[in-house]
């Protein structure tokens, strides 16, 4: 199983800091996906395939900042105001 640190580290994203449009979408795309990797991390039984899971679901955390970074003129940022986010 994962230390509650390796999970962190894994999903964790360096955008560009608080200041930016974006920087509340990145923080809540880490805890969605932070959240989901705990919870597999401690369901599934050890193996190939959660090793995969785990893999792609920190790939797919990639490209969700990935995705946020190309196109931010395109995403409506009041939706992730702080208060928001929990």
């Amino acid at each position: 199983m994962l230390s509650a640190d390796e999970v962190s580290r894994r999903f964790r994203y360096p955008f560009t800091g608080p200041d930016s449009p974006a920087a509340a979408a990145h923080i809540r795309i880490v805890s969605e996906f932070t959240e989901l990797a705990v919870f597999l991390n401690e369901t599934l039984p050890e193996g190939r395939a959660k090793s995969v899971t785990l893999t792609e679901l920190e790939d797919a955390s990639l490209w969700a900042h990935q995705a946020l970074s190309e196109k931010p003129t395109e995403i409506d940022w009041s939706q992730y105001q702080k208060s928001n986010i929990t």
